[in-house]
């Protein structure tokens, strides 16, 4: 999403969101136009990656790191690049720099399949037991897994695991917000509005709060089901 300033004309909010209802309902920040700019490329190399045009891949991911070299997934992407052209030796070393930069479980995970493949078991290993910890410490992983599940309509996998993601942190909103229609689709009305009130204390905006509110007034009323957004 794009907020583009037009003068005297005003100011637009832009965004490529299929559901733009839920735009209100999540965490927004601004980011300088370099920072805008290299997303932006390090977003194409990853096009051209799934395209199989490894050149201009090369090209937008060169482009990303220049403008902002310190971001760990465009070296993450690169090494995956290197790895889509078996180049194996620059493959490893993006990786690794990714790694020197700062946390970046998806360098590991990708280290851990290449040294499993080279018969480097030990190095496998130790880095597949980091994206494992990565993953049942952290609770957006637990999110992920609750999307996953409520969309394939296993919601009890979705409600454990939403339990767990709020667990580890009780102060996200969204995870709130899915554990409501979760509870929603199961029937637990009452369940559903809890979850939708502690949503909505931890709103960050009045739209997304009127939101939630109009959610448990329509459970209250047993009129429709609330529509998921």
């Amino acid at each position: 999403s794009a907020f583009v300033e037009l003068g005297i004309e005003g100011a637009y909010y832009v965004d490529f969101n299929l559901n733009p209802s839920d735009v209100e309902l999540y965490e927004t920040r601004r980011i300088s136009d370099q920072a805008a700019l290299a997303q932006y490329h390090n977003n194409m190399g990853v096009y051209w990656i799934l395209s199989e045009r490894y050149d201009l891949a090369f090209l937008h991911l060169r482009r990303a790191i220049r403008l902002s070299g310190k971001e760990t997934w465009f070296w993450t992407n690169l090494g995956v690049l290197y790895s889509r052209v078996e180049d194996d030796r620059r493959a490893e070393a993006a990786w690794l720099h990714a790694l020197e930069l700062g946390s970046d479980h998806s360098a590991e995970s990708n280290l851990a399949r290449y040294y499993r493949r080279i018969g480097n078991d030990e190095l496998a290993d130790l880095f597949q037991e980091r994206v494992q910890r990565f993953r049942r410490q952290n609770p957006y992983y637990r999110y992920e897994l609750a999307e996953k599940a409520y969309y394939a309509g296993d919601y009890e996998t979705s409600i454990d695991e939403l339990n767990a993601a709020i667990r580890i942190n009780k102060s996200e909103e969204g995870f709130y917000r899915l554990l409501g229609l979760v509870y929603v689709k199961t029937g637990q009305k009452e369940e559903a509005r809890a979850a939708f009130a502690n949503a909505e204390a931890l709103a960050g905006s009045n739209a997304a709060q009127r939101i939630y509110s109009e959610k448990q007034k329509i459970l209250r009323e047993n009129h429709v089901t609330p529509r998921p957004e």
